[in-house]
C-alpha cells in the first residue's frame, strides 16, 4: 500500500485503482467489444497512462529540481512519421517507452536519488501501466512491434546533468507520444490537442 501527502498522490492512487479494478472485473481479452479502441477500453487506458506519465513528469522536477532545460534529444522510436503502419509506430513506441523509462528508474533508484521513494513508485506505476497499455493494444489493433527498436542511450555516469535532461526529455516526448495515439490513432478526425 502507498501513501501519498498530496492531491496529486490521492489521484493518481485512485487512477491506478479504477484500472486495477476494471481490468480485474474484465479482463483484457474479456472485455465488451464497445466504442473506440474495442476489446479492453484503449482509449480509456491510454488517457489513463498519459495521466500518469504527467505525473511523472512533475515528480520527477520535483525530486530533480525543477529547472532542467530540456534537451532536444531525438528518439527515432517515437517519431510519429515513421515508415510504419500507425498500429506498429504505436506498438515500437510502447516498447521504446517501457526500455527507456526502466533506464529512468534505474538511475533514480541506484544513482540520483536513492532515497527519494516517490519518484520510483511514480515511475514503476507508468511503466507498469505503459506495459498494460501496449498489450490492450496489441489485442485491439491486432499488431505487434515486428522491428527491433533502438536501444535507448542515456548519457553516461559522469554526465549526470545530461542524464536529467535526456530523461526530462524522454518523458515528455512519451507524453507527446502518447497524445498521438489518442488523437490520430484512437480518434481519427479529432482535433489535436496536447491535454485533456
Amino acid at each position: 500500500m502507498f501513501y501519498y501527502n498530496s492531491t496529486a498522490g490521492h489521484l493518481k492512487a485512485l487512477y491506478i485503482l479504477l484500472a486495477a479494478v476494471n481490468l480485474k472485473a474484465f479482463p483484457l481479452k474479456e472485455q465488451p467489444a464497445t466504442g473506440r479502441g474495442r476489446g479492453c477500453r484503449a482509449e480509456r487506458l491510454t488517457v489513463l497512462t498519459k495521466k500518469l506519465i504527467n505525473d511523472s513528469i512533475t515528480c520527477y522536477e520535483k525530486a530533480n529540481g525543477p529547472n532542467i532545460q530540456y534537451h532536444p534529444v531525438w528518439f527515432p522510436d517515437l517519431d510519429v512519421h515513421r515508415n510504419l503502419s500507425r498500429e506498429e509506430r504505436v506498438q515500437c513506441g510502447l516498447d521504446f517507452i517501457t526500455t527507456a523509462l526502466n533506464q529512468v528508474l534505474n538511475d533514480q533508484k541506484n544513482y540520483m536519488n536513492p532515497e527519494k521513494t516517490e519518484i520510483h513508485e511514480n515511475l514503476a506505476h507508468s511503466i507498469n501501466m505503459v506495459q498494460r497499455l501496449s498489450v490492450c493494444l496489441n489485442i485491439t489493433m491486432g499488431v505487434g512491434c515486428t522491428q527491433k527498436t533502438s536501444h535507448p542511450n542515456m548519457p553516461p555516469k559522469d554526465a549526470p546533468f545530461r542524464r536529467k535532461q535526456w530523461s526530462t526529455s524522454l518523458l515528455n516526448k512519451s507524453q507527446r507520444f502518447l497524445v498521438w495515439v489518442i488523437y490520430k490513432v484512437l480518434r481519427p478526425g479529432e482535433k489535436d490537442r496536447v491535454t485533456e
